[in-house]
């Protein structure tokens, strides 16, 4: 189970597991992302904050147990109105 696109922990010493999360789960978020903003261009550039913030997150806990939670977790907060950067 080291494939890092099928695991739900990564810690930060894996910043190549985190580039295959990236490819993997991007397109995921994104179009869960442009489901809430309906705007293609706000949905990428929250894409990117999602991934930016799920980053911070491994860097300052050194492990994350459920990436795809965290993930999501993040998407809905930057999607939530009294989140949104572009509300």
């Amino acid at each position: 189970m080291n494939n890092p696109e099928t695991r739900q922990s990564l810690t930060r010493d894996e910043p190549e597991a985190f580039e295959v999360i990236f490819r993997t789960q991007s397109p995921r978020i994104f179009k869960f992302i442009y489901f809430r903003v309906r705007t293609v261009e706000d949905a990428k550039d929250l894409t990117a904050e999602t991934f930016l913030q799920a980053w911070k997150v491994l860097q300052e806990k050194r492990k994350v147990q459920y990436m795809r939670a965290l993930l999501y977790r993040i998407a809905r907060n930057f999607t939530t109105p009294a989140f949104s950067l572009f509300s």
